[in-house]
């Protein structure tokens, strides 16, 4: 089965909002890196700019948006850019994922917006991250998605973002010799469960617990992620799972 394509519905779910507002959005939020949206400006005076939105101040009586210019790899330069929010004629914003959200007023799951691997493909997926996890460490460790149904193509969209999270996670985690030799040492499988959410080690299997049916808020993060499984190794007693956040 091919990959389902993003649904007319959910872009349909994303209002029309004034330019201004739009802004006030972008600057008032951050990815898990600590990063403002990346965006692309087309100016009346038919020149393109791009940078980071910082914020939007009146000035004058005229609204200007504040920009990071982009330095190497797409990270902050040394300069300012001071956009008059006037001479605005277009806005494309780089990565909408993380502020999809906020600009619809919760009504469209960003994983709404991107194609929902087919059941073949998500089976493949977790064979490839076993050998890829089976590379990186002194030991195979499994993948199990327990009791998260993957029938809808919802689910399945979740946990496959799951699982871009383990990869995202372990490989960084491969990098630290200590972490490494306890991971090899504790860990036999990785199984991925629909409860509410929390990271427990239960015998050689570390549990990842979600909300498979709730709103992006209740997910997490890549960096939640490796907060709470660095918790559960330094600590690997399984009757108490690590929260999650914070």
């Amino acid at each position: 089965m091919r990959n389902e394509k993003p649904t007319v519905a959910a872009r349909r779910s994303i209002p029309s909002l004034p330019l201004r507002r739009v802004l006030d959005v972008l600057c008032a939020n951050v990815d898990e890196n600590g990063r403002k949206p990346l965006v692309r400006l087309g100016l009346a005076s038919g020149r393109e700019v791009s940078g980071r939105v910082e914020s939007v101040f009146t000035a004058d009586v005229e609204a200007t948006l504040l920009m990071t210019e982009l330095g190497q790899c797409r990270e902050p330069g040394k300069g300012m850019l001071y956009v008059r929010v006037a001479s605005i004629e277009s806005l494309f914003v780089e990565d909408v994922a993380h502020v999809v959200a906020p600009l619809s007023g919760g009504r469209v799951d960003p994983l709404d917006l991107v194609p929902v691997p087919g059941s073949a493909e998500f089976s493949r997926r977790i064979g490839d991250l076993v050998d890829k996890l089976h590379e990186l460490f002194a030991a195979r460790i499994e993948i199990e998605i327990g009791s998260l149904a993957i029938d809808a193509p919802h689910r399945r969209a979740v946990a496959a973002e799951v699982l871009d999270l383990i990869e995202q996670v372990f490989v960084d985690l491969a990098g630290d010799e200590e972490a490494r030799e306890t991971i090899e040492q504790l860990l036999d499988e990785i199984q991925v469960e629909d409860d509410e959410k929390a990271v427990r080690l239960e015998g050689g299997t570390l549990v990842i617990a979600l909300p498979v049916d709730s709103g992006p808020e209740e997910r997490m993060s890549a960096a939640e992620l490796r907060r709470a499984v660095e918790r559960v190794l330094a600590h690997p007693r399984p009757s108490e799972p690590a929260p999650l956040g914070g």
